[in-house]
């Protein structure tokens, strides 16, 4: 029963963040979310609220950043780190809790030399390694530039039972990366998109009910569909 009632609430909340946001699209207002399908913004503030996380960090700042961090605990920090200097202090603007740090580091090498365009550990080196001075990380949101190297450095900045979140985990060239992590869990869209979740030591299918999360992400694809929401 407590399942159904997860589930019937989740997906209301999913139906009526898409109205809202179809709503404030149609009067030509802003829509102030993180870029990430409504189940996957949902996943993340469940995983947020069952971590209590003190000291968190993300690769790739923006509308999450403005978001996920209000639900820090007391005592709770938020470092992101952003490679574009002009939409650095745009989320700098926007930001109005103290506990959120914005960073930029801009790339020490430009075009992205790799093939995918997304920047390799040497494209983006400063930008990979700036957070290791304030390790450990209870959790990490990996979602900017240099994913795979910044996966790798999550690895080693993380706290033993913290937990890393990879969006646009779908894509083949982040496959090797998210292999070094004992436990995984790829929560996955009916249109193919994934969000994953990894840790050293702590079980995050079982902390998280990630199965139950998946269930989730299957009946809010049926829904879009239904409704025309992506």
């Amino acid at each position: 029963m407590a399942d159904l009632i997860f589930s019937i609430k989740t997906l209301v909340t999913i139906v009526s963040s898409a109205l809202r946001h179809k709503a404030l699209s149609f009067l030509g207002r802003a829509v102030r979310s993180p870029y990430m399908k409504y189940e996957q913004i949902l996943a993340v503030k469940g995983i947020l609220k069952d971590q209590k996380p003190g000291r968190c960090l993300e690769w790739g700042s923006g509308f999450s950043t403005l978001s996920f961090s209000s639900l820090l605990g007391q005592g709770g920090t938020w470092l992101s780190m952003e490679h574009d200097k002009s939409w650095a202090e745009t989320v700098v603007q926007m930001n109005k809790d103290s506990r959120v740090k914005v960073k930029c580091v801009v790339p020490n090498h430009l075009p992205w030399s790799d093939e995918h365009g997304d920047g390799t550990y040497e494209d983006m080196k400063d930008y990979v390694e700036a957070p290791s001075a304030q390790k450990p990380f209870d959790l990490i949101l990996v979602d900017g530039r240099a994913r795979v190297a910044c996966l790798k450095k999550a690895y080693e900045i993380m706290a033993d039972d913290g937990v890393v979140i990879l969006h646009d985990a779908e894509r083949p060239y982040y496959q090797d990366a998210v292999r070094i992590f004992p436990f995984s869990f790829f929560l996955e869209s009916t249109d193919g998109c994934k969000l994953w979740v990894g840790s050293k030591k702590k079980d995050v299918s079982g902390a998280f009910r990630l199965d139950r999360w998946q269930k989730i992400f299957s009946l809010a694809g049926r829904i879009s569909r239904s409704f025309a929401f992506r």
